[in-house]
């Protein structure tokens, strides 16, 4: 009993300490909201994350108060109507301050920072509009333009936005109406700096104004309403702990006094018989069960009669299953025998087969290892008829590459070459994955080579007749697909674009537009009426800064999605609208946008195929002083040699 009663005061102490933890959490909820102000805007990995170490610390402590409110509440604080409008008040108040924040939070997001949000586009657009002023009356108009910006986000003085918004008006005057582009520019630059102005209105975070001020008058109220809630809760908690004193005074009373009455009338007429019946199931054990009671007879039906009969019962009971028990006991030894004896005889053949399965083990381990390491060694062999990075950055300048094989080699392959006859670039999809998929791919590349260099092939859908024909050679007697590989080629010479493509096709942005180039739908090897099949050729003139998107299908057929149970393909579809969308944006951001949206959408699933992504940009598509830039490709071959 009064272990009951110290529990329920532990209970309201913790309901208490709940209450102080609260408040300490609470306050470590708004510390961590100044941090996010103070720190997080004003720093670009935030925006680039969409999150911080700070934010999250925030939602932890305000979770964490949500739970200690909970469960300071009691069934006698629900009585309690003023303690139970302190709880809704500050629930309440809790709830705002979250929504002030997080509405803060995801505006700042948008507005962004330096080359993230709103104003990373709008410092694209001014740059954009730099490239392509010309006249010294354009250049300091936009220079007077940047001043005002730079004075608004220093100052966050809304009088510089206005000059903004009156000198990009001027700004635009200066050009013909004919030249849409750069007035939308400068639209879309102004727009996107009055979206900035309004949102920093809004959230008043550098003015304590607006939601920043809301979040302010809230975070103070609750300060009080707790002050008052705790004030409460200590009156409360004096009144309980009272009541409970007294509770268990009376208790105690009560139980002392029936506990000796009971005491004294029974006490009398049971320990005279139990004493009798206690003495003879004494000497029955230290007899081991042989010297049987005599009780006289007793006509009494209270419970000491009634265990005096069944001790008699008991009695016969045992002696009967005494003399059954030792003849089990000598049938259960036998047994127990001859079980130990085979027992004895299976350990020993488990034994030698452990014994066998081990050395059956090291011998795998053998093998694995020694297969690893063989993989290893393909895979440097391998990288060798790669292009290196220096020769692929001197021939295509601006590149980014995304090669990712399923296994330790890849049955991808991309190769670059460049001849009198212009620059060659292709990536390849061999059948197949690792060592197979690894074979095929350095046989692509031989073949390729051999294609420009010794038969001194120009143009992409002769270089495809080619590798075709050779693939229908080398494997004629086996069936030629599984050693058949998908492949997207271009040539790059006096600015036009050569392309010709077996089950592969490529992107091409021109002017912020996107086309696709569709290869032919037949493998190489394959015939028609006995025929090789001839692949077509496809031209497209082509000018510097022009981004080209070659890939295999790795990409397109992985397996993924916010779906866990039901798991779809990237598709090509999504890859081409991904593309299409992201064409007003560099080639390094479309790579990134590709790669990121891959890896979200493969999350923790297995990787599907062997993977290629090859994005670049054209740094000259009339190039001059081949024979010296041929010289200067084979110095970087030799130092990837060395």
């Amino acid at each position: 009993m009064n272990n009951y009663f110290h529990s329920q005061k532990e209970k309201l102490n913790k309901k208490l300490t709940r209450l102080i933890e609260f408040e300490k959490a609470v306050n470590k909820a708004v510390y961590y909201q100044n941090l996010v102000f103070l720190k997080d805007f004003s720093n670009q990995e935030f925006y680039v994350k969409n999150s911080s170490v700070n934010e999250k610390t925030y939602y932890a402590y305000y979770q964490e108060a949500l739970k200690h409110l909970k469960k300071s509440k009691t069934k006698d604080s629900k009585k309690n109507q003023v303690l139970e409008t302190f709880f809704d008040q500050t629930k309440s108040e809790l709830g705002k301050i979250d929504f002030y924040f997080k509405r803060i939070v995801y505006l700042q997001k948008l507005r962004g920072f330096r080359d993230e949000g709103m104003e990373g586009r709008m410092r694209e657009y001014a740059h954009w509009i730099e490239h392509n002023i010309h006249t010294d009356t354009e250049k300091s108009s936009l220079l007077q333009l940047r001043r005002h910006e730079k004075d608004y986000f220093l100052r966050g003085d809304t009088n510089y936005a206005e000059k903004l918004r009156l000198e990009a008006s001027v700004f635009a005057s200066n050009f013909k109406t004919h030249d849409k582009k750069m007035l939308l520019t400068i639209s879309a630059y102004a727009t996107t700096f009055d979206s900035i102005k309004r949102i920093d209105v809004l959230t008043g975070v550098k003015t304590g104004s607006g939601l920043n001020n809301m979040l302010n008058i809230y975070t103070s109220q609750l300060n009080k309403t707790v002050a008052g809630l705790y004030d409460a809760y200590k009156e409360h908690h004096k009144e309980m702990l009272a009541k409970i004193d007294s509770l268990r005074i009376f208790a105690f009373v009560v139980l002392i006094s029936v506990g000796l009455l009971i005491s004294m009338v029974i006490a009398y007429s049971i320990t005279i018989r139990l004493r009798k019946l206690s003495d003879f199931m004494n000497k029955y054990v230290e007899s081991k069960f042989k010297i049987r009671s005599r009780f006289e007879p007793d006509n009494s039906q209270d419970e000491i009669a009634g265990l005096v009969k069944n001790f008699q019962v008991l009695e016969n009971e045992i002696t009967v299953q005494f003399e059954k028990y030792k003849v089990k006991v000598g049938l259960r030894t036998e047994e127990i025998l001859k079980q130990k004896s085979e027992i004895e005889k299976q350990n020993a053949v488990i034994a030698e087969k452990n014994e066998e399965l081990t050395k059956q083990k090291n011998v795998l381990d053998f093998q694995n290892h020694h297969i690893l390491e063989s993989l290893k060694a393909a895979k440097e062999l391998q990288k060798a008829f790669f292009p290196h990075e220096l020769k692929l950055k001197n021939l295509v300048g601006e590149y980014y590459l995304k090669f990712e094989p399923l296994d330790i080699v890849s049955g991808d392959f991309y190769w670059a070459e460049e001849t009198p006859n212009g620059l060659y670039i292709a990536v390849g999809d061999c059948t197949g994955h690792g060592a197979h998929g690894a074979l095929m791919s350095i046989n692509g590349i031989s073949l390729l080579n051999q294609a420009i260099f010794d038969k001194e092939l120009v143009h992409p859908h002769e270089i495809l007749n080619y590798l075709s024909s050779q693939i229908h050679h080398q494997f004629k007697h086996e069936d030629f697909l599984k050693h058949s590989f998908d492949i997207a080629i271009v040539r790059i010479a006096e600015g036009e674009l050569y392309f010709a493509g077996a089950q592969r096709n490529i992107f091409i942005i021109q002017d912020q537009n996107m086309v696709e180039i569709a290869g032919d739908r037949r493998p190489l090897g394959w015939k028609t009426n006995n025929e090789l099949y001839t692949f077509n050729g496809h031209t497209l003139p082509v000018k510097p800064n022009d981004t080209i998107i070659m890939y295999t299908d790795g990409l397109t057929d992985q397996f993924g999605g916010p779906d866990k149970f039901n798991p779809k393909k990237f598709r090509k579809t999504h890859f081409t609208e991904l593309i299409n969308r992201s064409a007003v944006l560099s080639a390094k951001t479309i790579f990134e946008l590709v790669n990121e949206s891959f890896d979200t959408w493969k999350s923790d699933y297995d990787q599907t195929d062997d993977v290629s992504l090859l994005v670049f940009t054209l740094k000259s598509v009339v190039r001059s002083s081949k024979q010296k830039r041929m010289q200067q490709i084979k110095l970087l071959d030799k130092q990837k040699i060395v």
